[in-house]
């Protein structure tokens, strides 16, 4: 039978974090600099949009973050479809960290085969070439299958409604890019 691992000593000593509370010994007021906290509290342009929002927040979020990529793109001179946003730099840095090892595994000439079987629709509404054939190869390089549907087959919104067009897609698909 195999022994529970145990911790160094003093591991268990250590208080569990608790946001928003920071100690110091000697030292009156911490302010944190390595947590998506703000020793200031919330700044007046900050809780003036979330009031602004605070009629749409039952509703998700756009997920690819269009809008703020676009903003960011238009602010500072570069191409929205170049910007990444997730959320949080934690989940940024996990999807970099599995795109390395991915391709770490291509280059060695294995392949994690995560898509063997499936599926997967592919819809641009602009043509773009990189795009497609980044997503074409992956897809493939995971063991699945990519079908490129393009506007002017698809007429969503001319000739298919958007429901219908997902209710087809559902039925032969696993995803949607």
């Amino acid at each position: 039978m195999m022994s529970a691992p145990v911790p160094r000593p003093g591991i268990l000593e250590i208080s569990p974090y608790v946001g928003g509370k920071s100690t110091l010994a000697g030292v009156e007021r911490v302010i944190k600099l390595a947590s998506n906290e703000s020793a200031l509290g919330p700044s007046p342009r900050a809780v003036e949009a979330y009031r602004e929002a605070s009629g749409r927040l039952h509703r998700y979020p756009d997920g690819g973050a269009d809008a703020l990529r676009a903003a960011l793109g238009e602010a500072h001179g570069l191409d929205p479809a170049r910007l990444v946003c997730g959320s949080g730099s934690d989940e940024l840095l996990d999807l970099l960290d599995r795109a390395t090892h991915l391709k770490r595994l291509h280059h060695m000439g294995e392949s994690r085969q995560s898509l063997r079987g499936k599926t997967l629709a592919m819809y641009f509404e602009k043509p773009s070439l990189r795009t497609h054939v980044t997503f074409e190869a992956g897809i493939s390089q995971l063991g699945g299958h990519a079908i490129l549907l393009r506007p002017e087959q698809v007429g969503i919104g001319t000739r298919e409604t958007p429901q219908d067009v997902a209710r087809a897609l559902s039925r032969i698909g696993e995803a949607l890019v």
